[in-house]
Parts: structure tokens; C-alpha cells; sequence
């Protein structure tokens, strides 16, 4: 909503409401903390008392020691800290608002972006401040604004603060703000006219909600709901979002009142059901509902059962409303909803945006932090509830079966999945304090994921790209969580539409499948025997009549060469010397496959013998020299198909390919043992020597730079002087670059050449210290070409120049 227009309150009034908080400054100057901030890796989260003062979770990179150039030591980088707070805090103080404090705020914000650390205790107090000051009367909308921006920079990170123990905020002018926009009637008429902006008050909502007071719980609901009235149904509407937009979830002191769930929740869900059929309402409950269980699952003196902190009627109720908003039709009805929401009136500007928190993630949220193991120990509860929700539901995770439930449903599984894998992860690290009662076990996870499992299976194939993708990823996590519960029936699904026996949209479906587990796979006894059939049956899907399908090749091939080296196990003298062994025990595990179907069990653990499975191992990858050699060919017979260069435009499906081929062939190169990488050398220098392919000419050179910033000293060894010959070659006995064409096009007699000196080109880019022995080599053709070339041809000419002076 835009300001409303009128004469604006002087500064005068901003420096008295900001006056009272600019003494958190002066207090602070001579306790700067002036200690090292450590940059120590990761998990665990065990750090010294000192670097306890920064922030909760180290930083995992060590930016400091990898900059070009010397940092500013800790004292000086502490002094110009002092130095801007000393400049902010007389700004203030002299009511210089615009520009003195926002001139010194963005200095602070500066140097924040340098990666440079306050103490937690200053942190707060700058967060105080600058909460104060954008809400103060009188202040211009874009100064506001600035300030509010700070209060989110300074709080927006768990790990610099946490609610109620670092930080706690008054809920109060922030509410009195968010009243004269959505409870206009309530409050005086001069206030009405300076109301801020619902976009400003709402995202300081979003970051402030969250450092509020829980013991001020009973005070604030004791002010929100006099306002609630079913007779008046927008001020329902504006209560309860309200509610959402401020009541702090987090526990409180057990001796605080309504500090337990049950002391007001009866209540909330009483408001809940007073308002029926409404989507608003039930979005606006199970956000609040998923933050609670969030934020009270560390709550040790908070009782948790089957249900969470909730109880078995109330968690009904909510998958009641859960099962409301997958807008699945029942009988004959469209939609489950009346047309109440359009009576919402100002309420409308407390709903959050369902682009940026989507509603699949609330419910999946509220799921997750729910589940404790005594879901394993009781008939009814929140994990029986959401099979039996899957269960009812799966018919319409069917491809063919499409609707407004699409969509919905492919975000629901995906979040599931990355909320419960976050939390698994947390709890394992221990950045996750969670009463050792409630955290996760292998049991839980393992009932997850096979509730789970069968709708990701149905959902990899749907015929929307977008869709599909939420199953890809949702695949994924399950996978990382149990590979031997998930692997067996992905690749029953995956192996008959790689032989081609399926249409060709399962094919494509399949190798985004194959690319999300291809580094689980790589991992897990018996299925890493699996990847070089997988690889081989993949490489006839690089095919420059589907491109859609070689991308996707493509970056299955880089998934793998990013998980595994491609390095032959196999010796001359060794039992196992060839594929056969290999290709007769996948031939029967597909067999087997087949003959199971899709409830498949693979236990390698007890089927499979360690001696055994490294037989298959060293069996299989016998054949990735012939393996590379085949995939060079594809890649050539595909460069030899592709438009010309200068016809595509970006986003294309071509475009896509010729962007996949170096990301894809890097890793593999990187990966390849000394061997096959002499082999893969050999096969791109009697390409590039022997052909000219001019409109594939940029893809192919950065296929060259890919090879060459592996090895430099060997590919260069061979490239260059080649390169060399042939570029004067060209210009002495083919006159190539001889005449000074106007054209937009290179002439025939031209096009040897531009492909040569592109390849010498990015040969020489990014290969660090070795191409400093062909220096001279390498001055004399660009003096040798500024001398003979004209024309069109003089353009990459100049390009290879301006590569080598610098």
C-alpha cells in the first residue's frame, strides 16, 4: 500500500521516539570486541568461549585466507567498526536522520559485506536500534526503509542470534503500526494519515515475529481478540492474521502463563472452526501451528506424544484442513471452499505471499517437526495419519491423472523430503538440540521414507517438466536417507526405459532419475556394480535429433564423473580381466528386475560378499576406455549436427547442449586415469586436426579448454605446436584472411582458419603457468597474423592476441 499522501511530521518527532534508544550505542563503544573471528570448518559445533560471542555456527570457508591480497588485521578492522558507531551514534543524536545516520548505516552495512564479525551482545543492541528508529513517527518512507532493511541484515541469520536468549523486541509499536493499516476506525485520525507502507510493516513482521517476548503471549492475545467478530467477518480475518503475523512461537518459562500449548491453543482452534470452509483461514492456522512445532520441539518441558504437542483431535483437524487445501475434488463439488474469502476486507494485507511461502511447505513443516519415535509406538499418530493421507490420495500422483492438485501435491512430497532430511542432519551435528526422547531414529526414517516412496515413484514420470522436477529431488533426499529401501525400485523403473522398451518420455524421465542418485549409487555396496551398465545403456541418448534427451545424458554422465574416477581396476595378470563377469551379474539383476516387479527388495548387504561385489566392481570397469572412446564419438557426430552457432539464441535447446557439453566433459576429463586421459588427449587432437566443423567451433573449443586446464603440460605439448602449424598452413597455401570481406559471414576458404585460432585460443586460457614455455611460439603467429590476416578472420585474431599479451 503506498503512503498516503500529506505533509509529513518534522524529524523532531523521529529523534524523540529514536532519542531513547540511541544510549545503546554509547555504551557499547569501549567494548568492542576486538578478538579473531575464527573461520574453522563446519560440524562439529564445539567452539572457544571467544568465538562464542560472534555466532552460533562457524563459517565453513575461510575467506580471509583465500583473497588475493593481505586483510586488515583484527584491531584495525575493530577501529573502523568503533569509528562508524561513533559517527552513527552522534548522527542520531543530532537528529540527522537523512543523510548523516543513513550515510554511517550503509558504511556499517559495508562493512558486514566484508565478512567481518561483531559480538552477538552489539549485534542485538544495533537490531534494537534500528528497529526503534524505523518505526519511529516522522521519518521519510525511504529513510524508514533503509533502517528496516538493517533490522533484517542484523537478525536474519539463527546462528549470529537466537530468539529470547540474545535478542528481544517490543511487539507494541510494531502492532500499533500494523492497527492503523488494517484497524483504521481504532485509532486516531492523525495517525491514519502517516501509516506506513503493508509491504514495509509486513516483511519487518517476517523478521521481528521472531525475537518477540513469549511471556508477552497472554498480553497480546488478550489485545488481539476483542476485535474478533463473526458478525463483522473481516475483522475476523484481520485478528487472526494478525495472530500469525505476531504471536511469538517459541516456549516459555514453564511458570509464565500460557507458556504450554494446550493453555491457548483450545482457543485458537475454537476461532479456527467459528470461520468454515475458508482457505485464508486454514493457511493462516497451519503456518502458526508448523512454527510451534518447530520452534517447541527443544522444549524438553513441554509434553510431546505421537501427536507432537498437539492432540489427536487437533491433529485431525488439521489434516482435515490439509486434505482441504490439496483441492482434490470429492463428489461434485470443484472446490472445497466457499466464496467467504472474498469478505476479508483489510485482513487482506496480513497474508503472506504464496510464491515466496508456499503453502506445501507449512504443512510439510508441521509434519516433520512433529514426529518423534513414539509416533512407532502408538496406532494413531502423525506419521499413521500421513500414510494414511498418501494412501488416500495416490491415485492422484498418477501422471495421467492431471488437475489443480498437481502442483500441489509434487511441492508437498518435495518439502517433506528436504525438511526431514535438514532436520536428520541437524540432529545428527548437533546443531539441533532436540531431547534425545524425540530425535529421529532409524526406525522412524525408515517408515518416512517408505510412505514416501511409492508417490515420488509415480510422480518421476509426470508429464509437466516442473512437476517432475519435485520428484526428482524428492528422490533424491529419500535415497540419501535409505539407499536400500530406494535404489531397488528406482532402477526397476529406470532400466527398461533406458533399453528403449518404454515411450521416450520415460526415458527422459529416467535419466533425471539416474543423475539425482547417481552419487548415492556411487556410495552403496552392489549399486555402484550398476553404474557403468547404466552409463552404457545412457550413451545412445546423445543424439542431435532429441537434444531435449542429450542434455539430460549429458548431465547424468556429469553427475557420475563427479561421484567416481573413472580408472580401470583390472590388470593383465589379474582373475578378472574383462566385463563378462560384470555383464553376466547385471544382466541377471535385471532379470531378476523383471521377474519381481515393482516391489522389488535388493539387499546387498547380506546377498553380496565383499570379494565378490569387488570382483563386479573391478569387472565393470573394464570397459570405461571403450566407454570414452564412445562417448568422444557421440560427442563429435553430435558437434557435426548442431546449427550454426551464430543462428542460436540463448535458452534454446541447442544453446542448453552446447553449455552441457563442457560441464559435463570437465569432470570427466578430471576424472579419467592417466591411461584413458592419453586416450581421450589422442582422440581430440585427430579431431581437431582432421576436421573443421565451423558452426560447432565455440563448443568445441571449450571441450579443448576443458582437457587442457587438466593436464597442461600435456595437452599444451601437443596442442599448441599443432595449432601453430596449421594456422600458418592456412594462411600460406589456402590465402585464408586474404581479403578484406564486408560480409556478416566468414567465406569458406576462411572458416579453417577461424576454427584453428579458436582452438589455440582457449587452449591457452585458464592453464595456469605452463603456457608461459610457448611464449615465444605463441608471439610470433599473433605478430605472424596481425600481418597477413584481414577481414572478418582478424576479429578472433584479435580475441587469441589480447589472450596471450595478457
Amino acid at each position: 500500500m503506498d503512503e498516503t499522501p500529506g505533509p509529513q511530521p518534522s524529524n523532531h518527532a523521529a529523534a524523540l521516539a529514536a532519542a531513547s534508544t540511541a544510549h545503546f550505542l554509547s555504551s557499547h563503544f569501549a567494548s568492542v570486541d576486538t578478538i579473531s573471528r575464527s573461520n574453522s570448518p563446519g560440524p562439529p559445533y564445539t567452539k572457544g568461549d571467544e568465538d562464542d560471542k560472534k555466532r552460533y555456527r562457524p563459517r565453513t570457508f575461510s575467506y580471509f585466507n583465500h583473497l588475493p591480497f593481505p586483510v586488515e588485521e583484527e584491531s584495525n578492522r575493530d577501529a573502523a567498526l568503533a569509528g562508524i558507531l561513533k559517527q552513527l551514534y552522534i548522527a542520531i543524536k543530532a537528529e540527522d536522520f537523512s543523510p548523516g545516520a543513513l550515510h554511517w548505516t550503509r558504511e556499517l552495512t559495508g562493512w558486514l559485506n566484508l565478512k567481518f564479525e561483531m559480538t552477538r551482545e552489539l549485534r542485538a543492541t544495533l537490531a534494537k536500534l534500528y528497529y526503534h528508529l524505523c518505526l519511529a513517527p516522522g521519518l521519510e518512507p525511504s529513510t524508514a526503509d533503509r533502517f528496516l532493511r538493517m533490522v533484517v541484515i542484523l537478525t536474519r541469520k539463527y546462528h549470529y542470534l537466537k530468539p529470547v536468549d540474545d535478542l528481544l523486541l517490543d511487539w507494541r509499536p510494531l502492532w500499533r503500526e500494523i492497527k492503523a493499516l488494517v484497524l483504521p476506525s481504532e485509532v486516531a485520525s492523525h495517525q491514519t494519515n502517516r501509516r506506513r507502507s503493508q509491504k514495509q510493516l509486513w516483511k519487518l513482521c517476517l523478521h521481528a515475529q521472531t525475537y518477540f517476548d513469549p511471556k508477552d503471549r497472554k498480553e497480546m492475545l488478550d489485545e488481539f481478540l476483542p476485535y474478533f467478530s463473526t458478525s463483522d467477518v473481516s475483522n475476523a480475518y484481520i485478528v487472526v492474521g494478525t495472530i500469525n503475523a505476531l504471536l511469538p512461537t517459541d516456549a516459555a518459562p514453564a511458570d509464565v502463563p500460557c507458556s504450554q500449548p494446550q493453555e491457548f491453543m483450545p482457543t485458537l482452534f475454537h476461532l479456527w472452526s467459528l470461520i468454515a470452509r475458508s482457505k485464508s483461514f486454514d493457511v493462516f492456522f497451519i503456518d502458526l501451528y508448523s512454527r510451534m512445532a518447530r520452534d517447541f520441539l527443544q522444549a524438553s518441558d513441554t509434553p510431546f506424544d505421537a501427536h507432537g504437542i498437539f492432540t489427536r483431535e487437533q491433529s485431525d483437524w488439521i489434516f482435515t484442513a490439509i486434505l482441504r487445501l490439496t483441492e482434490i475434488p470429492v463428489g461434485q463439488s470443484n472446490s472445497p471452499y466457499s466464496t467467504l474469502d472474498y469478505s476479508s476486507g483489510l485482513g487482506l494485507y496480513l497474508e503472506k505471499d504464496k510464491k515466496k511461502y508456499p503453502t506445501a511447505y507449512m504443512i510439510a513443516r508441521w509434519i516433520v517437526y512433529s514426529l518423534s519415535p513414539k509416533c512407532l509406538e502408538e496406532e494413531s499418530s502423525i506419521l499413521a495419519s500421513l500414510e494414511g493421507l498418501l494412501e488416500a490420495i495416490d491415485t492422484f500422483y498418477h501422471p495421467s491423472n492431471v488437475g489443480s492438485w498437481t502442483t500441489f501435491l509434487g511441492q508437498f512430497t518435495v518439502y517433506l523430503t528436504d525438511i526431514f532430511v535438514s532436520r536428520w542432519n541437524r540432529e545428527k551435528s548437533g546443531e539441533l538440540d532436540t531431547p534425545e526422547d524425540r530425535k529421529i531414529t532409524p526406525a522412524l526414517k525408515r517408515r518416512f521414507v517408505s510412505a514416501l516412496k511409492e508417490v515420488t515413484y509415480m510422480g518421476l514420470f509426470s508429464k509437466s517438466n516442473r512437476v517432475a522436477h519435485y520428484y526428482y529431488a524428492s528422490l533424491q533426499g529419500l535415497a540419501y536417507l535409505e539407499p536400500n529401501l530406494i535404489l531397488p525400485g528406482a532402477l526397476q523403473r529406470f532400466y527398461p526405459s533406458l533399453q528403449g522398451l518404454v515411450e521416450v518420455h520415460r526415458t527422459t524421465s529416467s535419466l533425471n532419475g539416474l543423475q539425482m542418485i547417481a552419487n548415492v549409487m556411487s556410495k552403496t555396496k552392489g549399486f555402484r556394480c550398476h553404474i557403468t551398465a547404466l552409463l552404457a545403456l545412457a550413451l545412445p541418448g546423445i543424439d542431435a535429433n532429441d537434444l531435449g534427451k542429450t542434455q539430460y545424458t549429458l548431465n547424468f554422465i556429469q553427475s557420475v564423473a563427479y561421484s567416481i574416477p573413472m580408472v580401470p581396476l583390472t590388470k593383465d595378470g589379474d582373475a578378472v580381466h574383462g566385463t563378462a563377469l560384470a555383464m553376466e551379474w547385471v544382466q541377471g539383476e535385471m532379470e531378476r528386475m523383471e521377474r519381481e516387479g515393482q516391489d522389488i527388495k535388493l539387499d546387498y548387504e547380506t546377498e553380496l560378499s565383499d570379494e565378490d561385489e569387488a570382483n563386479i566392481l573391478r569387472s565393470s570397469t573394464a570397459g570405461l576406455g571403450e566407454f570414452v572412446i564412445a562417448l568422444l564419438g557421440k560427442v563429435f557426430t553430435l558437434l557435426e549436427n548442431l546449427p550454426d552457432a551464430s543462428h542460436i539464441r540463448g535458452g534454446t535447446p541447442e544453446d542448453n547442449v552446447i553449455n552441457a557439453l563442457p560441464a559435463a566433459l570437465s569432470p570427466l576429463f578430471a576424472s579419467l586415469s592417466p591411461g584413458l586421459f592419453d586416450t581421450a588427449l589422442e582422440k581430440l587432437s585427430s579431431f581437431v586436426s582432421t576436421h573443421v566443423v565451423h558452426q560447432a567451433r565455440d563448443a568445441m573449443a571449450w571441450i579443448l579448454n576443458a582437457l587442457c586446464k587438466v593436464n597442461p603440460e600435456k595437452t599444451l605439448k601437443v596442442f599448441i605446436p599443432m595449432l601453430i602449424v596449421n594456422i600458418r598452413n592456412e594462411i600460406d597455401f589456402n590465402h585464408a584472411a586474404s581479403d578484406r570481406s564486408s560480409g556478416t559471414d566468414y567465406l569458406p576458404r576462411d572458416r579453417a582458419l577461424v576454427w584453428h585460432v579458436s582452438m589455440l585460443g582457449m587452449a591457452v586460457v585458464h592453464v595456469g603457468n605452463e603456457v608461459l614455455k610457448y611464449q615465444t611460439e605463441l608471439h610470433d603467429i599473433a605478430k605472424y597474423m596481425q600481418e597477413k590476416c584481414r577481414g572478418l578472420p582478424h576479429h578472433p585474431h584479435l580475441q587469441l592476441h589480447s589472450t596471450i599479451c595478457c
